[in-house]
């Protein structure tokens, strides 16, 4: 995703225009695959 950052400051009346880096992409992360309620198996799948 390209967000086109920038950071705009004022310094004796003169905008001041600073690009910033992008932010890093999210982790991956592991989706759960079984759904359990008070400890029984309630619903499993599989992607």
């Amino acid at each position: 995703m390209l967000t086109e950052r920038t950071l705009v400051s004022e310094v004796d009346g003169a905008l001041h225009v600073k690009n910033i880096p992008e932010p890093p992409p999210p982790e991956p992360v592991t989706r759960p695959m079984e759904l359990y309620i008070n400890g029984e198996l309630v619903s499993k799948w599989d992607e």
